[in-house]
This record gives structure tokens, sequence and C-alpha cells, in this order.
């Protein structure tokens, strides 16, 4: 995790450290050490360096959780795990609740006409300044392939997405968020990015939640949780079932 701006060399490894790798290109004697708020909270400059950091950490952490990072579509997915298997499915807790959420299809082998794909539950992930914090944007996605790795033609999947979108509502899209912060944390109480086995990061998994100053007319507001339901991924009668899971592929 490192960059090089003005003939300087910054990372998250500790230099100090005489096992760290990237000694050998430093002059030792000009090694300091900058508090991380310094960065976080310094011109737009020393912010994207900071993030261009912690995007490194994070893709690092993404690879030891199974995911897999498509370049062209900006997104992290679950991937097709073996040879024979066609449907893939993960458990979760959900922090909200407090119990175990409903196990999540993950990975999913389609056969509609003379059509064959598979569909990949998909996350976007982004630091974000909101005044003077920083937090993890969660927006979740899918992914289409053709073989579970060979991305889909967007014209052919487009309005299969449209489809679920359709029939999914907002607690849906706040229970993909809840699952995948379970994923990323790998089960455990809080989010923790680790550089050579010492933590750098520490994210809380829980949302933090706010009142905007504007709403939707006649909305009913529920907040409680509400049984998942089961749409089709496709507009006419579909091979088989799956979760109310919905964004923009």
């Amino acid at each position: 995790m490192k960059t090089v701006t003005g003939g300087f060399l910054y990372t998250l490894a500790d230099l100090v450290d005489e096992r760290c790798a990237l000694r050998s290109f430093c002059d030792t004697d000009r090694i300091c050490q900058m508090p991380a708020a310094r960065w976080a909270q310094g011109n737009d400059a020393q912010r994207a360096e900071y993030v261009f950091l912690l995007n490194q950490l994070l893709g690092a952490h993404l690879r030891r959780c199974g995911l897999v990072y498509n370049r062209d579509f900006r997104r992290e997915y679950f991937p097709r795990q073996d040879e024979t298997e066609k449907v893939f499915r993960e458990d979760w807790f959900n922090i909200r609740t407090g119990r175990p959420g409903r196990p999540r299809t993950v990975a999913k082998y389609y056969e509609y006409g003379l059509l064959r794909f598979w569909r990949h539950l998909a996350v976007n992930l982004s630091f974000r300044p909101i005044g003077s914090s920083w937090f993890l944007q969660v927006v979740p996605k899918y992914f289409f392939t053709t073989d579970g790795e060979t991305p889909c033609d967007p014209d052919l999947v487009g309005p299969y997405t449209t489809g679920i979108k359709a029939v999914e509502h907002n607690h849906h899209v706040l229970n993909h968020v809840l699952f995948w912060t379970d994923i990323i944390s790998q089960q455990k109480p809080v989010i923790r990015l680790s550089l050579f086995y010492k933590t750098a990061t520490v994210i809380e998994k829980e949302p933090t939640l706010g009142i905007a100053n504007f709403a939707i007319p006649n909305d009913p507001a529920v907040y409680d949780d509400e049984p998942e339901t089961e749409p089709s991924l496709f507009p006419m009668p579909a091979p088989a079932e799956d979760e109310g899971e919905s964004d923009e592929y």
C-alpha cells in the first residue's frame, strides 16, 4: 500500500520496522511518521492520496474475503466456486436485528431459452468524507457472466436487472448493505483492515443513521423488519426463484 508523490514515498506500512520490504527503497535517515488525521483532513491532493492508499488496503482485504474485482464494471463480486455446483449461498448475521439473516444466493447459473449465464451478487465500495468524518459507502450491485468470469453483454442482461429492481423496496436494499458489511467483516464485530498482520483501519459494521430534511409524500416509512420477497429474475415465468435483491447492473 504505497504511493509516490513529489519524490516522496507514502505508505501505510511501518517503514521503521526493519522487516518492512519498502525500507530498501528509502533513505532510512529521513523516515517520518504522519498521523492519518492530517492526511484525511488535509487539502484535496492529500485527501486523494489518502483515499488511494485506503483503496489499496481495502482491495487486499476483499481478496482475503474471497471476492473478485472486475475493473471494467468497477465492482466486487462473488465468483463461481467450482465446476459442479450451479447455486452458491452465503450465511450472514444481521447486526441490526441481532439474529442470523436468511442465507443469500451469491452466484447462480441460469438457462432461459437459448441463454446461458451466471448471476452474481456484487458491490461497489468507496471511501467518502462527510463533514469531518470518513465513511465506507456500500452500493449493492449485480454482475452477470457467461461462465462465472467473462462479463455478459449489458444489453442482454439489462432487462433482467430492471425486473428485479421493480419489485424491491428500501428494506431489501438495507438488508443488502447489512449483508455486505457482515461479509466484509468476516463475521467479526467490526470491519478490520490489516497490513502485515497489524490493524491499519477499523470500520463500524452498522450503517450511520440520519434524518433527511425531505421525504416522499405519503411514504409510510416502515422501519421494522419485513419478510424477504423472492421476485423472479425474469419478466416472464422463470426457471427458479431468487431473493429480493436489486440494484443497477
